[in-house]
């Protein structure tokens, strides 16, 4: 069980950090700074 959420949470983590490299091309490198702390903050 705890394996798999582990799992889980990773995966999301790794979808997030994808859409926030797509997301970057747009933006500049403070923008995706502040997206990365902001997900980081909301794993605690």
């Amino acid at each position: 069980m705890e394996a798999g959420f582990r799992w889980m949470v990773w995966k999301g983590l790794n979808l997030r950090i994808g859409v926030i490299g797509v997301a970057a091309k747009g933006h500049d490198v403070k923008s995706i700074q502040h997206q990365a702390l902001v997900i980081h903050s909301s794993f605690k």
